[in-house]
Order: structure tokens, then sequence, then C-alpha cells
């Protein structure tokens, strides 16, 4: 199992606590959040809405069994990252793959702009009609 998006405090805590136990891990950088980080910066219109960019870009693989493996102890205090097997009943997962979160955020952003144009492109439409109206009178 993947979890991703952890600060190096966050990975530093988490593996004191996996040591303890002797779970098997790996750190690695989570590319997703620096894909995302990337494609957030591609739109960077500051003056509209500023970039989503995370510093938070570590990844923490955990083989799919070591859950079995833990102490009930060790699952609550991994429950404070955020790291648990168990899928909250509130989740429900319609298709195979789940979209990522920070790409429709992104989405978000870029129909904002899109509607921003629009709107700043019948204003000024207006605006240019208005004086020609009263240039001719």
């Amino acid at each position: 199992m993947k979890f991703g998006g952890l600060s190096e405090k966050e990975i530093e805590k988490i593996t004191k606590l996996l040591g303890v136990e002797g779970i098997v891990f790996e750190i690695k950088a989570d590319l997703d959040m620096i894909e995302s980080n990337e494609e957030s910066m591609k739109h960077n219109l500051r003056h509209l809405s500023s970039p989503s960019i995370s510093t938070h870009v570590l990844s923490l693989d955990v083989e799919d069994d070591a859950f079995s493996k833990m102490s009930e102890d060790l699952k609550a205090k991994l429950l404070v990252f955020g790291i648990t097997d168990q899928v909250p009943d509130e989740l429900e997962f319609t298709n195979e793959k789940p979209e990522l979160i920070q790409g429709e955020l992104l989405n978000g952003n870029k129909r904002l702009i899109g509607k921003s144009l629009l709107h700043q492109l019948i204003i000024g439409g207006g605006a240019l009609i208005i004086y020609f109206l009263i240039k001719e009178l």
C-alpha cells in the first residue's frame, strides 16, 4: 500500500513507529504529488488564483499484509497520520480507479479562469459598444 503526501517530519515519526514492530517499508518520492505540483504551475495565473503547491512530496510503501502483523496500538498511532487499511463507510468508489484529489482541485481553477475570461470579454465588449454609441451622439 502506498501512503503519499507526507512531510519529512511525518516520515521520521512514522518510521520510528514501524521500526519498533519490525514492519518492512520503503520511502519514496510521491510522484503523483510532484506531477500535480507541475500541473498546477502550468496554470500560473496568480492574479486570479494562486497555484496549489504541496511541499509534502514523500510517500511510504508498506506491504499489503503489514497491517495484519501490526498491533492495535500501532494501528491507532498510525491513524493519527491518516494511515490505515480500513476504508471509511462514507466513501463509495464507483469506478475502478478513483481520480486524484489534486487533479480535481486544478479542474476547479480551470473552470474559474474560463468563466472569468468570458465575463471580462462580455463586459469589455459592452463597454466598447456603449463608448461608440456615446461618441456617435
